[in-house]
């Protein structure tokens, strides 16, 4: 009796389930992977100064003030979603869990964007180097928004291919939402949706386009109206903009500094995070030749659109970002590593057209997936090992020890001092609804001038500011560290009397907390 199955009568039928199956198979064992190696000894390192500002706006009564005193960020990940996750638990494994989560999705978004432009076999490839990246690895291990805002990214790239080629109705949408929540977890994500747009004319220039590009412009801007006046407080306030503009016009843009970040970026794709003997032997000569070698091996494809449209996409972005860069407004590659993850894929999709060619073209295209995952696995070893934040002097103590001693010491004191270089203490007692008088002793700097708002930030002359703290305060809690750091600090310390008056100073880390007493001479002075 003949069989009924299908996929048994026909052979071809039979073969795509198996390579289906496979596939899928595959695939689960690269997320297994993936979340191996972004899980191991997630909480053993202590939560580095930038994810303390997470947690710290997390637990705040009020995460909003927090964020915007102590953040240059919009609100989806730190003051919506966070506060809800840090109520069940704020321990440094739980934190960065939502970073494992988002990454895992990327080598998932990988695999489906591969597939989709070549074969099963590039989704395989594609989600092997995403789970493997040093560079991903170590922002998917992160208490931070840039992993999640990275795979939103992502996901609007894949909805903008799949747009540029089909311009359904659902693919619409979805561009829509990945873009929207972009946007709403980091501002710099917003040239995702320019380079979108972008591509979105260039390949299909016709009215449905404009039409639905005006929709998510129209949606973006009304979701964002709630908000805007705390996002023009975080700009405006605390000079967030000033630092791209000042000083540059627009015919003298710094060029040259766009294409060395442009080569940065690269170098930081293929090569973070692997040991230093390595990395400088490598840094100026791996990035291009890989990308060239992918161009080569990618040459029999450049008559299928899909890969012509990923690849203007990746262009675009790039003009971008070296354009942002020049002016300023991108300081790290940590901002686009959406970006990182197109370049994987179309290296992925140029090494599988180059196994398909076979003899050499075959051999070079293994030997370059085995470079890449050789320096990966370099890369993060050498994150273990260093426990991926640990050379920042003032993280080797977690910060909840400090904040106990702080907290412990403040009651007796009328007024704390922070000298700086001892940020994080600083941000979270700026975040608190109620405090002691706070005087942050600054330095010129966009981090600075960002909490002025919310803090008696005191950029004066240092007699003149030490004098007014010592007359208005009699037990002063003095919390500083790296001595020397300000320019003027010795001039400060001598008018408030001499370092030496400092009494019971204890070391937390790096960290030196201790009790400045004073003699009052008016208590009717009134601060300005």
């Amino acid at each position: 009796m003949p069989s009924l199955d299908p996929a048994r009568r026909n052979p071809a039928r039979r073969n795509r389930f198996l390579m289906r199956f496979l596939s899928r198979r595959f695939l689960l064992w690269i997320i297994l992977l993936a979340a191996l190696i972004r899980a191991w000894n997630l909480g053993s390192g202590a939560f580095w100064s930038d994810e303390t500002y997470t947690m710290l706006t997390a637990v705040n009564p009020d995460p909003i003030k927090s964020l915007v005193s102590i953040e240059n960020s919009p609100p989806l990940y730190y003051a919506f979603f966070m506060p809800l996750w840090a109520s069940i638990s704020t321990s440094e494994a739980w934190a960065r869990i939502p970073s494992l989560l988002a990454g895992l999705g990327c080598v998932i978004l990988a695999f489906r964007m591969a597939r989709r432009i070549s074969s099963t076999r590039a989704g395989i490839i594609a989600a092997l180097l995403v789970a493997c990246d040093a560079y991903l690895v170590t922002h998917s291990r992160e208490a931070r928004a840039y992993t999640i805002a990275a795979f939103f990214s992502f996901w609007a790239i894949v909805e903008t291919i799949e747009v540029a080629e089909t311009s359904s109705t659902r693919a619409w949408i979805r561009l829509g939402l990945a873009l929207l929540a972009a946007c709403y977890t980091h501002y710099v994500e917003l040239i995702f949706g320019i380079a979108s747009a972008g591509l979105l004319v260039i390949r299909r220039p016709e009215k449905r386009t404009f039409v639905g590009l005006a929709i998510i412009t129209f949606c973006g801007i009304a979701a964002f109206l709630p908000w805007l006046r705390l996002m023009t407080a975080q700009m405006f306030k605390g000079n967030w903009y000033l630092p791209v503009w000042s000083g540059t016009a627009v015919g003298e843009l710094p060029w040259k500094d766009g294409l060395y970040y442009i080569h940065r970026l690269l170098a930081w794709a293929f090569l973070y995070n692997t040991p230093p003997a390595i990395y400088r032997l490598l840094y100026y000569f791996l990035p291009v030749p890989i990308l060239l070698t992918a161009l080569f091996l990618a040459r029999p494809l450049w008559s299928v659109s899909s890969i012509r449209s990923s690849a203007c996409f990746a262009s675009l972005l790039l003009v971008l970002i070296a354009i942002l860069w020049g002016l300023g407004a991108i300081r790290e590659p940590v901002y686009v590593q959406a970006l990182f993850i197109l370049l994987l894929v179309i290296l992925a999709v140029s090494v599988s057209e180059g196994i398909n060619r076979k003899g050499i073209f075959a051999f070079i295209s293994i030997a370059l997936i085995a470079l890449l995952l050789l320096l990966d696995g370099a890369g993060i070893v050498e994150m273990h090992r260093n426990h991926f934040h640990l050379e920042d002097r003032l993280t080797r103590e977690p910060w909840h020890r400090i904040m106990n001693v702080v907290k412990e010491r403040e009651t007796s004191c009328d007024a704390i001092v922070v000298m700086p270089g001892w940020g994080t203490p600083a941000a979270w007692y700026l975040s608190r609804p109620e405090r002691k008088p706070f005087y942050l002793i600054w330095y010129d700097s966009p981090y600075f001038r960002r909490m002025a708002p919310f803090a008696r930030v005191s950029p004066g002359e240092p007699e003149a500011l030490a004098e007014m703290i010592r007359t208005k305060y009699r037990r002063i809690l003095v919390i500083r560290s790296r001595p020397g750091f300000y320019p003027r600090e010795s001039e400060f310390w001598s008018a408030m009397g001499g370092v030496e008056k400092i009494r019971d100073e204890i070391m937390v880390g790096e960290v030196r907390i201790g009790i400045l007493e004073t003699l009052p001479i008016s208590d009717t002075f009134e601060l300005r």
